[in-house]
């Protein structure tokens, strides 16, 4: 618009342009003659533009299949805590409904006068006091849960316009709730020391801990622990070494690729494109739409202002759809909801916590 308003200011010239039947200056002349060596620029412009939007398809995809893959680990390692650590107590109390099935039915037949000599072999009732199972259990359970919170935490922009540190702690420790104790909680949230080495939340101090790797490393002590738990010597169905180490493997094999599609997540995050390819781009990208902006005016006058318009938003607009699938874990609407994915994985673990047949 600013370009047509200083060409019906500029003095008219001997050339007639019959596109808009009126002649025109000498500068609107030789604009006009350069519009077909602009119109060339749009190859390049266009290929640039398609390169850094695929690979910005490619980022926002790989985020969102390693969420997936997240969600999916979450799910098979509970599934495979609750039934390798219960289907022994599980086993022993189907052993022990069994043996006191037939020892009813021995008793009936002796007390009707036409039973067998038949020895039972004494079994204890085991699982009546499994307080401790049921704890190990559960506190595996919360610390899985709490750890996509934590990846979330990880993956977020560290500053929110408007948010403090005070604001910005207080909403980590709400979003972790009573999945752990204020202890466990500072101990995941609090990633910085200050001077003296003392964990603080405050982002100019010195980052030495990543909330994801310690819900990791607890998670690994947990199935270590519950891979060699002791059932007791009253236990019948006590897992044999190689049960145990099968066990172990499993979990430790779960765990490792959870840790897996943690990294993913960081590498995308912490890998943007060049910075001197996106600069080349916009950079290209301005001087093509500013060129083209004004040889199109000065060729064909106010006709082309609508097309320019909707030419020049499209372009900028592919841009700035490339920026926003660029970082796919910032906070905007058009990001990947991290919330989300947390509230299913804590939703599926409850679910299978609640199946658990002791």
């Amino acid at each position: 618009l600013g370009w047509q308003l200083l060409f019906m200011f500029l003095p008219r010239g001997d050339s007639y342009n019959e596109v808009t039947e009126s002649y025109v200056s000498d500068l609107q002349r030789t604009l006009s003659s350069v519009n077909d060596l602009i119109s060339t620029m749009v190859t390049p412009v266009s290929f640039l533009l398609v390169f850094r939007l695929g690979r910005a398809a490619i980022r926002f995809w790989d985020a969102r299949q390693a969420a997936g893959l997240m969600i999916e680990l979450c799910r098979t390692n509970i599934a495979t805590v609750t039934v390798g650590f219960i289907s022994p107590i599980r086993q022993q109390r189907r052993y022990t409904k069994r043996q006191k099935q037939l020892h009813d039915k021995i008793e009936k037949d002796r007390n009707e006068g036409n039973a067998n000599e038949v020895k039972i072999q004494s079994v204890s009732q085991p699982g009546e006091d499994i307080d401790a199972e049921i704890e190990l259990l559960c506190e595996y359970a919360r610390w899985l849960a709490s750890f996509p919170v934590a990846v979330k935490h990880f993956l977020r922009p560290e500053e929110r316009l408007g948010w403090d540190d005070n604001a910005y702690y207080k909403k980590n420790r709400f979003e972790i709730g009573p999945l752990l104790c204020d202890e466990d909680a500072n101990h995941v949230m609090l990633s910085y020391d200050d001077e003296r080495g003392k964990a603080v939340f405050y982002k100019n101090a010195k980052r030495v801990r990543e909330p994801p790797l310690v819900v990791l490393n607890r998670l690994y002590e947990l199935s270590y622990d519950i891979a060699h738990h002791d059932y007791g010597k009253e236990m019948s169905y006590n897992p044999t070494p190689q049960q145990r180490a099968a066990l172990s493997q499993q979990l430790n094999k779960q765990l490792g690729t959870l840790c897996k599609s943690f990294g993913i997540m960081e590498r995308i995050k912490n890998t943007p494109l060049p910075f001197i390819y996106v600069i080349n781009l916009r950079t290209t990208l301005l001087l093509y739409l500013s060129l083209w902006n004004v040889t199109s005016i000065a060729s064909t006058g106010w006709v082309a202002l609508p097309f320019l318009f909707v030419y020049n938003l499209s372009m900028l607009g592919i841009e700035a759809a490339t920026v926003e699938c660029e970082a796919p874990f910032d906070w905007n609407a058009n990001h990947l909801t991290l919330g989300k994915f947390c509230i299913v994985i804590a939703r599926n673990i409850a679910q299978a916590m609640k199946e658990v047949r002791y």
